[in-house]
C-alpha cells in the first residue's frame, strides 16, 4: 500500500509539472517558456514508459550449487532475471526472500552464534543498475547453513527510474528447496566403556548385555568396582575385571526427545539430534535396535534395515520441536510398546521431575536405561543436580552433555 501511494504521488507530480509548463508556455508565450517545455517532454514520455511497462515483466530464475548438503556447508546460489523490452532502467533492488528456517547459523560453523541476533539477521539484497540490459546475473553464498529443509518463497524486486518519481515493486514465486541434513555427533567412550570429563575417570556406559559372565581380562582404568572378579584377582595377585557376553535377543531401543517445552533451547536440540545419529550410526545399528523419535508424532526405524539411514536422515533434517504432549506421558506410553526392550537409551533437553519418575519407574521394572541430557552450561542449578543424583541412585546410567561438546558425569 505504501509502494502504491509513492508510485500514484510520482505520477501525479510529474503530470502536474507537465501542466504547469504547458500553462506557463501559454501564457507567456516566449522562446525559452516552449523550450523548457518541450524539453521536458522526453523526461514525461520516459516516466510515462516507465509506469506503462509492469515490473513483472521480468522472468526469475534461482540456481543453486547444491540442493542436498551437511549442516555447516556453503551452497552457491545464481539468480538470472531476464525481461523482453530493454527499457532504461536507472536502479533495480533485488532481496531474497528467505525462510524463517534460514535465521539461524550451523552450530558446526567457527565463532557463529547459534540463532542470528534480531540486527544481524541473514538478508541478501543487492543494487544493480540495468540500464538498457536485458539480461543480469548476479551470484552471491550462503554460509553456515543450519539443520533443516529450507524452502525459499521468492525474490523481491523494486525498480525505478532516475529521477525517483516512479517506483515500482514485485516478488517473484521463485520456488526451490534446500535440504540440510544433520551431522552426526559421537560421544568419547560410549563404546569405548568409558567417559572422560576433564581428566577425572567416571563409570562406563556399555550398549552390551552384563548378566552372563564369560570370563575375565585385566583390569582397565574406568571399569567398574562391581565387575572385579575377586576369586580371580586373589589367585593372580592383580586387579581382574569380569567378561560379559551379549545375551542373544537383545534390543536396543533408542529414543529422542522432540517434544516442545517452555524455554526450549535450538542449541541443545541440535546437539541432541547429532548424538542421536552418531549412536545410530554406531552401536545401535550394529546390534539392530530401534530408534524412536518421539514429538507432536512418533516415528519408528528398525535399524537392522540397511535402506533405513536414508529415511531417518530425511526425517532428522525436517524434524521440529512440536507441542502436543508432555514428553513423559509419551515415554510411559513408548516404554509400555517397547516391553521386550532390555537396553533403553533416552535422548532428551528437558529433565523434570515427571520425566525422572517416569525413568526411576521403567528402570524398577528392569530395564536398563541410559539418560544423556543435553543442557547448555556445565554450570547446573542444585535442583537439576539433584535430580541426576537421585536417577543414579536408582541405578540409573547418567551422561550430562552441553550443546559446547563438554561430556559431564556418567554413572
Amino acid at each position: 500500500m505504501k509502494h502504491r501511494f509513492r508510485l500514484w504521488g510520482g505520477i501525479i507530480f510529474a503530470l502536474l509539472v507537465g501542466i504547469v509548463l504547458f500553462v506557463f508556455a501559454m501564457f507567456q508565450g516566449d522562446r525559452v517558456s516552449w523550450f523548457l517545455f518541450f524539453g521536458y517532454m522526453p523526461v514525461f514520455l520516459y516516466e510515462c514508459g516507465t509506469l506503462i511497462i509492469p515490473a513483472g515483466a521480468w522472468k526469475v530464475e534461482r540456481e543453486l550449487s547444491h540442493h542436498i548438503i551437511q549442516a555447516g556447508e556453503k551452497v552457491s546460489v545464481r539468480l538470472i532475471m531476464e525481461r523482453k523490452w530493454p527499457w532504461p532502467l536507472f536502479l533495480c533492488v533485488v532481496e531474497e526472500l528467505f525462510p524463517k528456517s534460514l535465521q539461524y547459523s550451523s552450530m558446526q560453523a567457527p565463532s557463529t552464534k547459534s540463532t542470528l541476533s534480531e540486527g544481524n539477521l541473514r538478508r541478501m539484497k543487492k543494487i544493480l543498475f540495468p540500464g538498457f540490459s536485458r539480461k543480469i546475473e548476479l551470484h552471491y553464498m550462503l554460509e553456515s547453513i543450519p539443520r533443516g529443509v529450507h524452502e525459499f518463497v521468492g525474490l523481491r524486486l523494486m525498480t525505478s527510474d532516475c529521477f525517483g518519481l516512479v517506483k515500482k515493486e514485485h516478488i517473484f514465486p521463485a520456488v526451490d528447496k534446500l535440504i540440510s541434513y544433520p551431522n552426526d555427533r559421537n560421544l568419547a567412550g560410549f563404546n569405548k566403556g568409558s567417559m572422560m570429563n576433564e581428566g577425572n575417570e567416571s563409570g562406563p556406559i556399555s550398549m552390551q548385555a552384563t548378566n552372563v559372565a564369560s570370563g575375565a581380562r585385566t583390569y582397565i582404568s574406568g571399569d567398574r568396582i562391581s565387575s572385579i572378579d575377586w576369586k580371580k584377582t586373589a589367585q593372580l595377585q592383580q586387579l581382574m575385571t569380569k567378561e560379559f557376553e551379549q545375551e542373544i535377543g537383545r534390543e536396543i531401543v533408542l529414543i529422542l526427545d522432540a517434544c516442545a517445552f517452555e524455554n526450549g533451547d535450538v542449541a541443545t536440540f541440535e546437539t541432541s539430534i547429532e548424538l542421536a545419529l552418531g549412536l545410530i550410526r554406531g552401536e545401535a545399528k550394529q546390534m539392530g535396535g530401534t530408534f524412536l523419535s518421539v514429538g507432536k508424532s512418533t516415528k519408528t526405524f528398525k535399524l537392522a534395515d540397511s535402506a533405513v539411514e536414508s529415511e531417518i536422515l530425511h526425517h532428522l533434517a525436517a524434524m521440529k520441536q512440536e507441542v502436543h504432549k508432555p514428553f513423559s506421558v509419551k515415554l510411559k506410553e513408548e516404554l509400555l510398546r517397547s516391553q521386550g526392550a532390555k537396553e533403553i537409551i533416552i535422548i532428551t533437553t528437558n529433565l523434570n521431575s515427571a520425566l525422572e519418575e517416569t525413568i526411576i519407574k521403567a528402570q524398577m521394572g528392569r530395564v536398563s536405561i541410559t539418560l544423556i541430557v543435553v543442557s547448555l552450561s556445565t554450570h547446573q542449578k542444585p535442583d537439576f543436580v539433584q535430580k541426576l543424583d537421585r536417577l543414579r541412585m536408582h541405578q540409573v546410567r547418567v551422561l550430562s552433555y552441553t550443546s559446547k561438546g563438554t561430556a559431564g558425569g556418567v554413572k
